[in-house]
């Protein structure tokens, strides 16, 4: 337990049951030596006992150099390195060592609600204090973020000014925050790691922060309005970003399931020969970058892909996007229109002409390096035109380029 040197501050672990020892390390820890000094001072007094737990109250309190000092605007920036310096040390030291015993290990901060206070409501001394408890509590979100899936869970708790200042003058308010403080420190992993959790969530009471139930604008403390900090979004708001791109796969609600059987029933594939894409342009990039991967292996010097002309207008962006270094275009002539402009069906014209020239860029002796891709819309777009012997053209094709080049086919409007 590590606590600025502020009234009762250091006694908040006091009354914890005696299944861990808490001990408090007072004053600023400014140095790598005076971290080991003090960790080994622990081990000795404790025989040696594992440390499990590391919990810091360096985004809530005032510092050793603030206490002792003139309480001017100067001892502000001192308080803040002070509070980080001491936080990065000592997890520097004590995770290292928390993940390597395997045992179940806990770091946890505490912050304030000032954290949340726009910088527009910050008074002369308190732009330190929101920047001290933003900080710590976005490291604690990075801190997390590396130990996922490890023996150490890490989490924030953001306690109200008020009662840390009601704390500081009254035994029994040091009481009930360690209270509060016990139950967030007992909350199962999964529900904490990597979040700040406010004392009025989870059941732990009325606190500050972002619990609040109450309508309209949220306040910040003192009343001042509650906004994004300097160092940008708040934990609050990227944690709400991540559970809601959690649920990006539910759209179209309960359909997916459904959809792979029937799209994989109607093809005669397998659902696991399937991949679930987001929209056309999804697939074209996908696709693309298979085929690089592709030529990649057998030694092709670059990936180049070959498209109709005209196609989808945003095709061509898209190959390149994948990982084509070129797109060739191949003509698809005017199915309604003979070569000289007379009306009428020369679909089956149009088509051979096509297919021809395609065989000769993918088949040809004279190309070291077929293209990677050949990216066909079937029907074509834009003319409409749905050749009745794309199939018996494209299977041949595909025999005729002995597996060096990937045929995509684009059949948004097959059933049309």
């Amino acid at each position: 337990v590590t606590g600025a040197s502020g009234p009762g501050l250091g006694l908040l672990f006091a009354e914890f049951p005696d299944a861990a020892t808490a001990v408090p390390l007072q004053g600023a820890l400014g140095s790598a030596a005076e971290v080991d000094a003090a960790l080994a001072d622990v081990q000795r007094l404790y025989l040696g006992r594992p440390i499990v737990g590391l919990a810091h109250f360096g985004g809530c309190g005032p510092s050793a150099a603030a206490a002792a000092g003139t309480g001017g605007l100067a001892d502000e920036p001192v308080a803040l390195d002070e509070r980080l310096r001491s936080l990065t040390l000592l997890c520097s030291r004590l995770v290292p060592a928390m993940r390597a015993s395997g045992l179940p290990c806990r770091v946890f901060t505490v912050s304030t609600e000032r954290a949340l206070a726009s910088p527009s409501s910050w008074a002369p001394r308190e732009a330190m204090r929101s920047l001290s408890s933003g900080f710590v509590e976005q490291y604690t979100e990075a801190l997390a973020e590396e130990l996922v899936g490890s023996n150490v869970t890490v989490f924030g708790v953001r306690v109200s000014e008020d009662v840390l200042a009601a704390a500081a003058t009254s035994a029994g308010d040091i009481g009930t925050v360690a209270e509060r403080l016990w139950d967030a420190l007992s909350l199962p992993a999964a529900e904490v790691h990597g979040r700040v959790v406010a004392l009025g969530d989870c059941g732990l009471g009325e606190g500050g922060g972002s619990s609040s139930s109450s309508g309209g604008p949220k306040k910040g403390p003192s009343g001042g309005p509650r906004g994004g900090i300097v160092l940008g979004a708040s934990i609050d708001t990227r944690w709400a970003l991540r559970a809601a791109a959690g649920r990006a796969a539910e759209y179209p609600a309960d359909a997916r399931p459904k959809a792979y059987a029937e799209l994989a029933a109607a093809l005669g594939v397998p659902e696991d020969g399937l991949v679930w894409c987001h929209g056309a342009s999804d697939v074209i990039i996908r696709v693309t970058a298979v085929a690089a991967a592709r030529g990649a292996r057998r030694g092709a010097a670059h990936c180049w892909a070959l498209q109709q002309g005209p196609t989808w207008p945003n095709a061509e962006g898209l190959l390149r996007s994948g990982g084509a270094s070129s797109v060739v275009s191949i003509e698809y002539p005017e199915p309604w229109l003979s070569a000289v402009g007379e009306a009428g069906d020369h679909s089956e014209a149009a088509a051979a002409h096509f297919w021809e020239r395609l065989e000769r860029e993918v088949c040809s002796p004279a190309t070291a390096d077929p293209p990677s891709v050949v990216y066909l819309v079937h029907p074509h777009f834009p003319t409409g035109h749905k050749d009745p012997r794309f199939a018996e053209r494209l299977q041949a094709l595909v025999g005729k380029a002995d597996g060096r080049t990937l045929f995509a086919v684009d059949q948004t409007y097959l059933n049309f």
